[in-house]
Protein backbone atom coordinates (compact mmCIF):
# COMPACT_ATOMS: atom_id res chain seq x y z
CA UNK A 1 0.00 0.00 0.00
CA UNK A 2 2.29 2.48 1.17
CA UNK A 3 5.39 3.00 0.74
CA UNK A 4 8.01 3.57 -1.92
CA UNK A 5 9.09 1.73 -4.96
CA UNK A 6 12.14 0.47 -5.94
CA UNK A 7 12.66 3.24 -7.95
CA UNK A 8 12.14 5.59 -5.02
CA UNK A 9 8.77 7.02 -6.83
CA UNK A 10 5.77 7.37 -4.59
CA UNK A 11 3.91 4.43 -3.87
CA UNK A 12 -0.17 5.04 -5.41
CA UNK A 13 -2.65 4.42 -2.98
CA UNK A 14 -6.50 3.18 -3.29
CA UNK A 15 -8.96 4.39 -1.70
CA UNK A 16 -9.27 1.82 1.25
CA UNK A 17 -10.26 2.24 4.84
CA UNK A 18 -6.40 1.35 5.43
CA UNK A 19 -5.20 4.03 2.84
CA UNK A 20 -7.73 6.64 5.00
CA UNK A 21 -6.28 6.24 7.91
CA UNK A 22 -2.70 6.07 7.18
CA UNK A 23 -3.40 9.93 6.01
CA UNK A 24 -5.38 10.42 9.64
CA UNK A 25 -2.00 8.86 11.26
CA UNK A 26 0.47 11.32 9.42
CA UNK A 27 -1.96 14.25 9.80
CA UNK A 28 -2.04 13.76 13.37
CA UNK A 29 1.54 13.17 13.32
CA UNK A 30 2.19 16.38 12.06
CA UNK A 31 2.82 16.21 8.55
CA UNK A 32 1.15 18.85 6.21
CA UNK A 33 -1.61 17.12 3.40
CA UNK A 34 1.03 18.28 0.89
CA UNK A 35 4.06 16.85 2.35
CA UNK A 36 1.17 13.16 2.93
CA UNK A 37 -0.10 13.58 -0.81
CA UNK A 38 4.24 13.22 -1.97
CA UNK A 39 4.47 10.65 0.63
CA UNK A 40 1.59 8.52 -0.09
CA UNK A 41 1.34 8.91 -3.75
CA UNK A 42 -2.01 10.99 -4.13
CA UNK A 43 -2.12 13.59 -7.03
CA UNK A 44 -3.53 16.08 -5.34
CA UNK A 45 -3.90 17.41 -1.79
CA UNK A 46 -7.60 17.68 -1.88
CA UNK A 47 -7.77 14.09 -2.14
CA UNK A 48 -5.97 13.74 1.16
CA UNK A 49 -8.05 15.85 3.28
CA UNK A 50 -11.07 14.11 1.48
CA UNK A 51 -9.43 10.97 2.98
CA UNK A 52 -8.38 12.32 6.59
CA UNK A 53 -12.05 13.24 6.46
CA UNK A 54 -13.40 9.51 5.68
CA UNK A 55 -10.97 8.08 8.28
CA UNK A 56 -12.04 10.70 11.07
CA UNK A 57 -15.99 9.69 10.74
CA UNK A 58 -15.06 6.01 11.11
CA UNK A 59 -14.09 6.97 14.50
CA UNK A 60 -16.22 6.94 17.53
CA UNK A 61 -17.82 10.24 18.87
CA UNK A 62 -15.41 11.30 21.36
CA UNK A 63 -12.58 10.42 19.32
CA UNK A 64 -13.91 12.45 16.50
CA UNK A 65 -14.40 15.18 18.64
CA UNK A 66 -11.13 15.68 19.94
CA UNK A 67 -9.71 14.89 16.43
CA UNK A 68 -11.40 17.78 14.96
CA UNK A 69 -10.66 20.12 17.70
CA UNK A 70 -7.10 19.08 16.69
CA UNK A 71 -7.41 19.80 13.47
CA UNK A 72 -9.45 22.95 13.92
CA UNK A 73 -6.50 24.19 16.12
CA UNK A 74 -4.38 23.74 12.64
CA UNK A 75 -6.36 25.04 10.22
CA UNK A 76 -6.69 28.50 12.78
CA UNK A 77 -2.66 28.31 12.91
CA UNK A 78 -2.59 28.29 9.19
CA UNK A 79 -5.11 30.98 9.05
CA UNK A 80 -3.17 33.41 11.43
CA UNK A 81 0.11 32.60 9.15
CA UNK A 82 -1.66 33.24 6.23
CA UNK A 83 -3.16 36.63 7.68
CA UNK A 84 0.32 37.71 8.83
CA UNK A 85 2.60 36.87 5.75
CA UNK A 86 3.24 40.23 4.32
CA UNK A 87 5.08 38.98 1.38
CA UNK A 88 1.42 37.66 0.10
CA UNK A 89 -0.25 39.78 -2.48
CA UNK A 90 -4.09 40.10 -2.26
CA UNK A 91 -5.01 37.42 -4.45
CA UNK A 92 -2.53 34.68 -2.78
CA UNK A 93 -3.84 35.52 0.16
CA UNK A 94 -7.62 35.62 -0.67
CA UNK A 95 -6.49 31.74 -2.45
CA UNK A 96 -5.13 30.43 0.33
CA UNK A 97 -7.50 31.78 3.35
CA UNK A 98 -9.96 30.35 0.90
CA UNK A 99 -8.27 26.87 0.53
CA UNK A 100 -8.25 27.04 4.68
CA UNK A 101 -12.02 27.56 5.01
CA UNK A 102 -12.69 25.04 2.39
CA UNK A 103 -10.62 22.15 4.54
CA UNK A 104 -13.15 23.76 7.65
CA UNK A 105 -15.77 23.10 6.16
CA UNK A 106 -15.43 19.39 5.22
CA UNK A 107 -13.43 19.13 9.06
CA UNK A 108 -17.33 20.12 10.24
CA UNK A 109 -19.49 18.15 7.43
CA UNK A 110 -21.71 15.79 7.88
Amino acid sequence: MAGRSDAGAPAVVADSDDADDMVLELRTGGRSFGGIAKRLGYDRTGQVVVAFNRSLRRKSGDEQERLRQQEADKLQAMTAAVEGNEGLDDETRARRLAAVERMRVALYAD
